[in-house]
């Protein structure tokens, strides 16, 4: 089950933060790396897709 909600959580923020299923990926199997990588990058928060208001 905790796997499960870590691929769930990796896969948002990945969304979040407008990159693909690559950077997901990458968060979830290498999330020291892929967090420095959004914390210190070029990444912008772009929020979260609400298809009720889009």
């Amino acid at each position: 089950m905790q796997l499960l909600i870590a691929c769930n959580l990796a896969f948002r923020v990945s969304g979040w933060f407008g990159h693909g299923i690559w950077f997901a990926l990458g968060l979830y199997f290498f999330p020291f790396i892929f967090t420095i990588v959004l914390g210190f990058g070029s990444s912008r928060y772009v929020g979260e897709y609400n298809s009720f208001t889009a």
